[in-house]
C-alpha cells in the first residue's frame, strides 16, 4: 500500500508540474531554437539549467551532446517511452533534427549537479557494484562503461 502511495503521489507531482508547460505556438514551430525550448517546454521538469530537484526527472545539465540526441531520437520515434509519461507532455514529433543537436549542445554546455558527500551505507555498497559489479546476478562493473569517474563519453551517459 505504501508503494501505491509514492506512485500515486510522484504521478500527480508529473501531471501538475509539467502541465504548466507553455506549449505556445511558438514552441511548436520548426524555427523555435534548442535554447527555447529548453526554456519553454523542458524546463518545467528538468529545471532551467537541467538541474531536476525531482529524483523521478533526469538531470540533464553536463549530459553529453551525442546521449541527448540519442534520447530524443528514440522519444521522438517512439522507440523508448518515459516511465514520468513525458511523452505524454509534450509531442515529441514535432522536433526537428537541427532542434535536437541544439538541446543536446545546451545541456552539454551546463554544469553537472554535484552529489552530497556521504559515507551511508547505501553509497559504500553502490560504489563497490559500480566498481566491481555483482557477477553472481550478472552484473558487469558500471564502470566498464561509464569509467572509473562516472563521465560516460559520447553516447554513455554521465
Amino acid at each position: 500500500m505504501h508503494v501505491l502511495k509514492r506512485l500515486l503521489l510522484a504521478s500527480s507531482f508529473f501531471l501538475l508540474a509539467c502541465s504548466h508547460v507553455d506549449q505556445s505556438e511558438d514552441v511548436y514551430k520548426p524555427d523555435a531554437t534548442g535554447t527555447e525550448l529548453a526554456m519553454q517546454v523542458c524546463s518545467a521538469c528538468h529545471g532551467k539549467s537541467g538541474e531536476s530537484i525531482a529524483s523521478q526527472v533526469p538531470k540533464l545539465a553536463g549530459q553529453h551532446k551525442e546521449y541527448i540526441v540519442i534520447q530524443l531520437s528514440q522519444f521522438k520515434e517512439h522507440v523508448r517511452a518515459s516511465n514520468g509519461g513525458m511523452t505524454f507532455m509534450w509531442n515529441f514529433s514535432q522536433l526537428t533534427d537541427r532542434q535536437m543537436q541544439e538541446l543536446g549542445v545546451y545541456y552539454s554546455r551546463q554544469t553537472p549537479m554535484k552529489g552530497e558527500k556521504t559515507q551511508s551505507s547505501l553509497l559504500i555498497r553502490g560504489r563497490a557494484l559500480y566498481e566491481n559489479g555483482n557477477s553472481d546476478a550478472g552484473i558487469p562493473p558500471c564502470a566498464s562503461c561509464h569509467g572509473n569517474l562516472a563521465l560516460g563519453k559520447e553516447a554513455i551517459p554521465r
